[in-house]
């Protein structure tokens, strides 16, 4: 069977085996199609891509992409470029403007005169872009450089312009879809940061097809080199986003979700979903971009529609919490990849749970896959260092990213079972307090804001005390190996004793998923149902729904009875803050509760009012949206976290 795993978006860097033997008809459909080009004279900032001249490989040399910038100069006398990752394989022609930054790597200086607009162009070499037989793709962070001042408010509207192909060309983007000789999207300002929109974004064009479903665009080339359809993919791909949805959203909301984007053409588009070559003859890889997912597959793959739902599910998740629990990262300062164990492991975690509990890893397969994922932990050199040394070797090395995933996901493992041991429902309850809504969604914020990682130290602490902190300081930031035992991964697997530095080979225990035990740990059953309440405080809102308070869920008591009717019995939970401070957005105010059968006035009021706010525990703790943390790191000498 394939290796299955997800990868990073950096993904596009190591295809460059894939660019050579694109053929000729890409060049020749330069000469036009004979369609006016889209007018970008509104567009402030204009990224162009597109075939350069000697696509096919001029003088024997690669075929490659023409990058193009145009920006307003305004009042500066210089302009800052942020990099993508790509930029080694980008050559500036022409007059070469672009200067390095002291100190700042990742950054380089443009001199301008005041009021200028400044165009500048680079040739994309193979490796940080896919060229293939009538097609191209890349993604933006390795291809596209953001001038500073393009996210200001009044810098006016930003563009994407990909051209050069022939007038049937289709192309795709996390922005939406487009047919003809070339696309143009336009990207209004919104609550998400414009870096998170261009450079975390993907983009096709050429022969390709497509086929929309509930929340989804499925996209691949034309014709299909696998036994593998647009309409399959679409299907399956909107099967794994319903299931993604179901996790975090209550029914209603996920319901609307999916369907909304095929429904009003105003609102965000739907999650594209696009089908790549694979590098490798022996691995499908998934990856993760804004609004966008990628599954690269190898040739003659034949995988159904549960195969694509256990590719795309762990890829859905990583997208989901880079972008739907608050930022990751400080603006500008590029520390992302410190925080990749809570990004990529506590993803990996959550969606392999959720295969298990969906029906698409038996439990023999899970435990399969923890005890491959151990033993390849353990047989790393590597698995000792430092946070700070893989982070910055992850940028060119899977196996510097793979290990700070493992890390994670067994940090989830840990955390996941001290919660369950407190008589919480788990790790999944303590992520749910720090969702926020889309307009907020972002990978980046200023220091006055705490990151998503800050917020859930603070509110597992509400149980755990000082656990939390400790264990990032010693498995995370040191590098300390985590001790395998035969519970590590809950109630539902076990293992025999294991040598000294050797890794349990876990397996079921009998009867799994039937039992009790092994339900709540997955999320199932009436035990979860009955803990969910069991913090009924949340702790302080920083830095999300534009408030800085202290919020609380209040249970107030149900209605009086009339005389003569039946009295409302129990209570609802009630999101209170400090005047002057906002609900977490995206929140529900209040979480009903109780049973609305009621009670007859009389003896038993009393404890139908304590059943029913247990009742609305119950629901406050399944209700999405309440963002709990602390103001600040409580440790705030570890920020990095």
């Amino acid at each position: 069977m394939p290796a299955v795993r997800p990868v990073r978006p950096r993904f596009l860097h190591c295809l460059a085996a894939a660019a050579l033997g694109l053929v000729t008809t890409l060049a020749r459909s330069q000469a036009g199609d004979g369609a006016a080009p889209p007018d970008n004279r509104a567009c402030a900032t204009l990224w162009q891509v597109g075939p350069a001249a000697d696509l096919a490989g001029a003088a024997g040399g690669e075929p490659a992409l023409r990058v193009a910038l145009r920006f307003q100069g305004g009042a500066r006398n210089q302009t800052a470029l942020h990099l993508p990752g790509g930029w080694a394989a980008l050559t500036e022609t022409g007059t070469p403007r672009a200067r390095p930054v002291a100190g700042e790597p990742a950054w380089r200086s443009v001199a301008h005169a005041p009021g200028e607009t400044v165009q500048l162009q680079w040739r994309l070499q193979p490796g940080a872009a896919l060229l293939a037989p009538g097609w191209f793709a890349f993604g933006g962070q390795a291809v596209l450089p953001l001038p500073e001042g393009a996210d200001a408010p009044d810098a006016g509207p930003a563009c994407v312009l990909l051209q050069g192909l022939p007038a049937d060309s289709r192309w795709a983007s996390s922005h939406g879809l487009a047919e003809g000789s070339s696309a143009l999207w336009r990207l209004p300002a919104t609550g998400v940061p414009l870096a998170q929109r261009v450079q975390q974004s993907l983009y096709a064009g050429g022969a390709l097809q497509a086929q929309a479903a509930p929340g989804v665009l499925a996209v691949l080339p034309r014709p299909s080199p696998w036994a593998l359809d647009a309409g399959t993919l679409a299907a399956a791909g909107a099967q794994a986003l319903a299931a993604q949805q179901r996790q975090w959203l209550p029914a209603g909301a996920a319901a609307a979700a999916t369907a909304h984007v095929s429904q009003d053409p105003g609102t965000a588009p739907p999650w594209l979903l696009l089908a790549l070559p694979a590098p490798a003859a022996d691995t499908s890889l998934a990856g993760a971009w804004h609004q966008a997912l990628t599954l690269q597959l190898p040739p003659g793959w034949s995988g159904d529609s549960a195969a694509l739902q256990r590719l795309l599910a762990p890829a859905l998740a990583r997208a989901w919490l880079a972008d739907r629990f608050g930022p990751l990262a400080h603006a500008g300062r590029g520390d992302g990849a410190l925080r990749t164990w809570f990004s990529e492991g506590f993803a990996d975690f959550l969606a392999h749970r959720a295969l298990l509990r969906d029906g698409l890893w038996t439990p023999d397969e899970f435990a399969a896959a923890m005890n491959a994922r151990a033993a390849a932990d353990l047989a790393e050199p590597a698995r000792s260092l430092p946070n700070a040394e893989l982070a910055a070797a992850a940028a060119q090395s899977a196996t510097a990213a793979g290990l700070q995933a493992q890390r994670g996901e067994w940090l989830a493992f840990t955390w996941h079972q001290a919660l369950r041991r407190a008589g919480q429902p788990g790790l999944d309850a303590a992520l749910r307090l720090q969702l926020v809504n889309p307009a907020q969604a972002r990978r980046e914020g200023p220091l006055s804001m705490p990151l998503a990682t800050h917020r859930m130290l603070a509110t597992l602490r509400n149980v755990l005390q000082d656990q939390p902190l400790r264990d990032l300081q010693q498995h995370i930031d040191q590098g300390r190996p985590f001790d395998f035992g035969p519970d590590s991964l809950g109630p539902c697997f076990t293992a025999g004793p294991a040598a000294a530095g050797a890794a349990p080979s876990w397996r079921p225990v009998p009867g799994a998923l039937q039992q009790a035990d092994c339900q709540g740990w997955l999320g199932l059953g009436p035990r979860v149902d009955m803990q969910l309440g069991r913090v009924p405080r949340l702790a302080p809102v920083a830095g999300v729904g534009g408030g800085q308070g202290d919020c609380e869920l209040v249970a107030v008591r149900g209605k009086r009875a009339k005389a003569g009717k039946a009295a409302r019995a129990g209570a609802r939970q009630v999101l209170r803050c400090r005047p002057g401070d906002a609900a977490p957005a995206g929140s529900h105010a209040t979480a009903k509760a109780g049973s609305k059968a009621g009670t007859k006035a009389g003896g038993k009021g009393k404890a139908s009012a304590q059943a029913g706010a247990r009742s609305g525990a119950r629901a406050a703790g399944k209700t999405p949206g309440k963002t709990a943390g602390k103001t600040a790191n409580p440790h705030a000498g570890k920020a990095k976290h």
